[in-house]
């Protein structure tokens, strides 16, 4: 039970970082250990009796987070609004050649966006295709006026993260020392359309059990396989483009803020033909840092 109670803090201590309470099955989903409800709840039972954790409305959360609960209702509110627009968008690129899946991540992931607040895409590419992808979805963006500009990112479509269907495992971009937010981000990852890739994404992604042992992805009306008969009939055309000049003409386009951020071989910003990771605030080592520090609050839990 000792361990167990410490794998809660510890996952509450995570997400306190974001002021997001969780329920009983979301703490199940990402605690260390595989233990049922019922041993969860007796666990939380337990520190809610010493004082370690408050329960508001369904939702656990360390005791100064107070308007935890409060806050994490209306974000959720937000973020509903957001992912049907996500939906809106996710449909039409669904069309296009050679996109093989796309979900949202990051705060909308787990329905902890803010007002402010833009969408986050996370895009599977055809492999050999990758540079095609972001052309023609970036394209349509900026030709709608959709895209994150000028400090006004609310609601608009973040393409920040590509991957091609040839290089699934995410672990590749984790931080040496240990990297919580990375292996959290896997749990949250929300498919809005999927043409075969996402059980294969969830399979070379494995490795994530040793963190969560109950992690199975998210089970959503769009994880499972959708054929796209009209994206079907538009790749055909497509596939005569030059992938390469396509590619060369992106590169001379980049921002020098992009570039430079390429130099520093931090992983915030990963340019390849099998990835295209543009986070030129990558939070991952502040986030780290912050919840190690909030672990040493908690460390006789764990003796």
């Amino acid at each position: 039970m000792r361990d167990l109670k410490y794998e809660i803090l510890k996952v509450l201590s995570f997400y306190d970082i974001f002021e997001f309470p969780l329920t009983i099955c979301e703490i199940k989903k990402s605690i260390g250990i595989r233990k049922n409800l019922e041993e969860i709840y007796c666990a939380l039972e337990l520190l809610e009796q010493e004082n370690k954790i408050k329960k508001e409305d369904g939702y656990y959360f360390l005791p100064q987070n107070l308007d935890g609960a409060k806050k994490r209702k209306a974000r959720f509110l937000v973020s509903l609004k957001k992912i049907e627009r996500a939906k809106r968008v996710a449909k039409i690129f669904s069309k296009f050649p050679f996109i093989r899946f796309i979900g949202v991540c990051n705060s909308l992931g787990y329905m902890n966006a803010e007002d402010k607040s833009d969408i986050d895409f996370f895009i599977i590419a055809e492999s050999g295709r990758l540079w095609t992808t972001r052309f023609l979805t970036t394209s349509f963006l900026k030709i709608f006026n959709m895209r994150p500009k000028n400090g006004n990112n609310k609601d608009r479509i973040c393409l920040s993260f590509f991957i091609s269907k040839d290089f699934l495992d995410i672990s590749k971009i984790a931080l040496s020392d240990g990297d919580p937010y990375l292996f959290h981000w896997m749990l949250w990852v929300t498919p809005l359309y999927n043409n075969g890739v996402y059980q294969k994404f969830l399979k070379e992604n494995l490795w994530v059990k040793k963190y969560f042992p109950a992690f199975s992805g998210q089970d959503t009306e769009f994880s499972k396989i959708l054929k796209n008969l009209a994206q079907q009939v538009l790749e055909a055309p497509f596939r005569f483009f030059p992938e390469k000049m396509i590619k060369k003409f992106q590169l001379k386009v980049m921002p020098d803020e992009m570039k430079k951020a390429l130099e520093r071989k931090d992983n915030s910003v990963i340019i390849n033909d099998n990835m295209l990771k543009f986070h030129l605030l990558d939070r991952r080592e502040e986030y780290r840092e912050k919840f190690y520090k909030k672990v040493l609050d908690i460390k006789d839990y764990g003796k």
